[in-house]
């Protein structure tokens, strides 16, 4: 269960929601499962505060479990080389990039994916990027590949069959509770559109309780939680380095009214604008590059990436 690592007093980090801050995590620490919501917990920020009658206190939040996850162990490597994916800290947080140039034994030049910028920072102010996926670091520490390996030695060859994961598990796993993830609509005026949501419960079959991340209810006060069907849900994509400008033709998502549409490029304004052209509204609209991402495809439960202009994914 996720939640084990989340106990009072535990060192995390949160991922922004915010569609320019795609991707930073900040670090921070638990006070307590939130007393609105199970799925959520109060966190305290290390890097951000919140004026209030004239001091400055750390800010705290209710999240939801879904965007937390444990801060990283220290590891001892300081040394990167070009085209190493790393993590910068940077306003707080902590970014993803790809180190461009090593300007000397302890100072690198790194572009940075949030930012689309390069900057640069001295080797104690990078580390190996990783992702926390399903309770595991990945790419693993080197002391739990040993670990792993050491496992394995002590461990019978299963026939190959024994070995498989039945496929019904396969599937589910992605929508388990707390997981992020994104839902359609097949109400006229909303096909296309993809909205970021929390898996509260399963339901039935094949049905689940969300609460979406950005659509309020009727009251406007509390998050607007409903019951779909799983073939109107996705994971959340995984985020995606995008390390030259899009083309004229490009694939793309677009963050608009509280959720990502699909579209296509059809004019380059300049470095960081576009117009693009939806193909379900047959309308055009002009967005800044941070409210865009490259359009994925959900296809036989791994995401398919078709942009020209993708350099790595994570």
């Amino acid at each position: 269960m996720a939640y084990q690592w989340f106990r009072e007093g535990v060192d995390v980090e949160i991922a922004s929601i915010n569609p320019c801050q795609r991707g930073v995590y900040f670090p921070g620490k638990v006070v307590a499962p939130s007393f609105d919501d199970s799925n959520k917990f109060l966190v305290e920020y290390d890097t951000i505060t919140n004026e209030e009658e004239g001091t400055t206190r750390p800010f705290s939040e209710d999240v939801r479990v879904g965007l937390l996850r444990p801060r990283p162990p220290l590891e001892d490597k300081l040394g990167f080389k070009c085209n190493d994916s790393v993590d910068a800290f940077f306003h707080g947080g902590w970014r993803e990039g790809v180190v461009a140039k090593c300007l000397d034994k302890s100072c690198y030049l790194v572009h940075l994916k949030s930012m689309k910028q390069s900057y640069q920072f001295r080797a104690s102010e990078l580390r190996v990027h990783r992702e926390w996926i399903r309770g595991a670091w990945c790419p693993p520490y080197e002391d739990e590949i040993k670990e792993e390996a050491d496992d394995d030695d002590d461990v019978e060859e299963l026939p190959a069959r024994a070995r498989q994961k039945p496929r019904k598990r396969a599937l589910h796993e992605f929508f388990g509770k707390g997981n992020l993830v994104e839902v359609s609509s097949d109400e006229e005026g909303f096909e296309g559109a993809w909205y970021g949501a929390t898996i509260i419960e399963k339901r039935r079959k094949d049905k689940f309780l969300i609460e979406y991340l950005s659509l309020r209810a009727d009251d406007g006060e509390k998050y607007l939680r409903e019951e779909v069907d799983a073939i109107h849900l996705r994971p959340h994509p995984m985020e995606t380095l995008v390390t030259d400008a899009y083309n004229r033709n490009s694939r793309v998502d677009c963050f608009y009214n509280d959720g990502w549409w699909e579209g296509r490029v059809v004019k380059v304004l300049d470095e960081s604008r576009y117009r693009v052209y939806f193909h379900g509204t047959d309308e055009e609209m002009d967005f800044h590059y941070l409210e865009m991402r490259p359009h994925q495809d959900w296809v036989d439960g791994k995401w398919v990436k078709r942009s020209r202009n993708i350099h790595r994914t994570i």
